[in-house]
Parts: structure tokens; C-alpha cells; sequence
């Protein structure tokens, strides 16, 4: 015996079981006797209650259910409280093989009010966010800076380049330097931060050689109010080891203790995310300017 609920009406826990009681009670007692008996006597029996997302699919299902001769009951509210008069809220359609009311129903899922698929959805997305943290809690790495960091120093015959306003030059390097490390599909705020309402120009830099770009790095802040996260380090292929990526981190720490961040994390796998260099590459050149894992 099945019996399909519709979902669109947003029916109260209360309300919902009395139409589904109403249903059984009509499917039931209008069963002739023997298979009554034989429904009630078989263990393996059941009542499942499904749901219609709306009044079209839920007419479909009636519909189906005359077509195939099975026996169906609708439950027609008479609109004491919560729906209109003659809001048909249910059907029962049954006892049969289930094998016969499932070429009916077999594609509906189990009934779940709004508020529960909302809670299971909340649920996933909070056990989702407890994942990536505990992802970026094994992989973060902290600075906590007590006095202004080094100087950054521009390797020889590099050019730094700050963010000047410029609509189509600066975007377009920032954009290449990423498709070229692999990262052409970040999320916006990291592929296209100048679009952000709250985009720092000073917390963005590049290094060039020969007007070629040669890496860049990205500075944000984080939910604390003293840290900020070095979003973005990237350089390309060709000028790797000549202390660019080195310049890059200092710059971005800089940048830090000018906005009173005093403390600063790196995510490790950025290093894998962006083609800078490999992991233990990157912890070495974190941990050299005092980094430490995050505990």
C-alpha cells in the first residue's frame, strides 16, 4: 500500500498524518476481505508514503493509477485549517503487488517535508565545510610576526609591478600568469579579484621580466581580524628558483603588517593548486621566513 502526499502543499507534521490516515483508512476498508487478509497476514508487507512536488504530478499519479486498474483513494480536504476546501492532499493506492504500484510510483521519492530536506541539505554542507577545514588545518602553515619582516628583494634584472588602476594590461597578465600555472579555472575572487567590492590594489603583486610576467601573489583577509592569508603565490615555469617566489611571500608579508595583520597563514596546497612549486618546495621556503604548521 502506498500513499503519495503532496509536497507543495507544506503540510504539518500533524496534518500530514491525519490525511494519510484518512487515505489508509478509505484504501483499506473499501479492500475486499481476502485481500485484505492476505495483505495483513504477509510480513513483507508495507505502507510506504511518498511525495508529489506538485498538484500536476500528483493528478499524473491518479491518473496512472486508473490506467493501470489499480485501486487508488484520494483524501480531499474539507479546509478546516492550513489548505482551501476540496484541497485533494493525498492518495492511496492499494494493496497490490508492489511490483504493480510501482510502475505507478516506483520514480517518487520518500516523503520529506521542506524543513527536513532543508536540514539534510544544511547537514551536508556543514559535514562538506567541516571536511575542508580539517583539509585546510593539516595543510595550513602560520606565521605570527613580532617585528616587520624582511626587506623584499626584486632579484636582478626583475621589475615589480603594482596595481595602477589599469582596466586591461594588470588583468590580463594576472590572468595569463594563472592559465599558465594551471589555475585559469579558480574561483572569481582569486581569478578576478579587482571585480570584489572590498579588492585591495596594494595587496596584489607582480613580478616581470622583459614584460613578461613571472609570478604573482595575492594577499586577503581572513574571517580573524589580526591574520591574513596569502590567497595566491604563483610563478611561472621558466623563472622558478631565482627568488621570485621568495620576493612574492615577503611582499605579501609587507603588506600584512601595514594593515596591523600581525599574523598570517599559507594553505600548503597551494603549491600543488597553482604549479609554483612541489609541497616540500614550498614548506621550505614558508618555514625559512618562520612559518610553522598550524597546530
Amino acid at each position: 500500500l502506498v500513499v503519495v502526499v503532496r509536497r507543495d502543499l507544506n503540510l504539518s507534521c500533524g496534518k500530514l498524518a491525519v490525511q494519510v490516515g484518512h487515505a489508509v483508512h478509505s484504501a483499506v476498508a473499501a479492500c475486499p476481505a481476502d485481500l485484505r487478509e492476505e495483505w495483513e497476514g504477509d510480513d513483507e508487507s508495507k505502507l510506504v508514503v511518498l511525495q508529489a512536488e506538485t498538484l500536476e504530478e500528483f493528478t499524473a499519479i491518479c491518473r496512472h493509477a486508473e490506467e493501470a486498474k489499480l485501486a487508488f483513494f484520494v483524501e480531499t480536504d474539507s479546509g478546516v485549517n492550513e489548505v482551501d476546501p476540496e484541497t485533494d492532499t493525498a492518495v492511496a493506492i492499494g494493496p497490490a503487488q508492489g511490483s504493480q504500484i510501482d510502475v505507478v510510483t516506483g520514480h517518487l521519492r520518500v516523503y520529506r517535508s521542506k524543513d527536513e530536506e532543508r536540514i539534510k541539505e544544511l547537514e551536508e554542507r556543514l559535514r562538506q565545510a567541516e571536511s575542508r577545514l580539517s583539509s585546510v588545518a593539516q595543510n595550513e602553515m602560520v606565521l605570527v610576526m613580532s617585528t616587520p619582516p624582511p626587506d623584499a628583494i626584486v632579484p636582478d634584472f626583475f621589475e615589480q609591478w603594482s596595481w595602477e588602476g589599469d582596466t586591461s594590461v594588470l588583468p590580463f597578465k594576472w590572468r595569463s600568469g594563472l592559465e599558465e600555472c594551471g589555475l585559469e579555472n579558480s574561483a572569481p575572487e582569486l581569478s578576478r579579484p579587482w571585480e570584489s567590492a572590498n579588492f585591495d590594489p596594494n595587496s596584489i603583486f607582480f613580478l616581470t621580466q622583459r614584460s613578461q610576467t613571472a609570478g604573482g601573489a595575492l594577499l586577503l583577509p581572513s574571517l580573524r581580524e589580526d591574520q591574513s592569508l596569502v590567497a595566491v603565490l604563483w610563478v611561472h615555469p621558466n623563472h622558478r628558483r631565482t627568488g621570485v617566489g621568495r620576493c612574492l611571500l615577503r611582499l605579501c608579508l609587507h603588506r600584512a603588517w601595514q594593515l596591523h595583520r600581525r599574523r598570517v597563514s599559507c594553505d600548503l596546497s597551494l603549491a600543488a593548486a597553482v604549479g609554483c612549486c612541489s609541497q616540500s618546495a614550498m614548506t621550505m621556503l614558508l618555514e625559512s621566513e618562520g612559518f610553522q604548521r598550524s597546530a
